[in-house]
């Protein structure tokens, strides 16, 4: 039943690919990093024991990884 009800939001949404639960939580999760989420509550949301799982998420995401480099104070040497 819970596959029926993707398959008819993902047609809803106009999304033409195939979308599995794998896909839809990947998503999410990166999709919450990118908006500025802390890390730990990601994994929490995503039900992860640890930060190991949730890091993987942060590979999709180069903005953030950017984000934090200038984020850094400027060094005045």
């Amino acid at each position: 039943m819970c596959l029926k009800a993707l398959r008819h939001w993902v047609a809803r949404a106009g999304i033409q690919k195939h979308i599995t639960w794998h896909c839809a939580r990947h998503s999410c999760g990166t999709n919450l990093l990118s908006n500025g989420a802390n890390i730990k509550t990601v994994a929490s949301i995503l039900g992860h024991s640890g930060l190991a799982h949730t890091e993987k998420y942060t590979r999709a995401v180069d903005s953030l990884k950017q984000a934090a480099i200038d984020s850094m104070p400027p060094l005045n040497i």
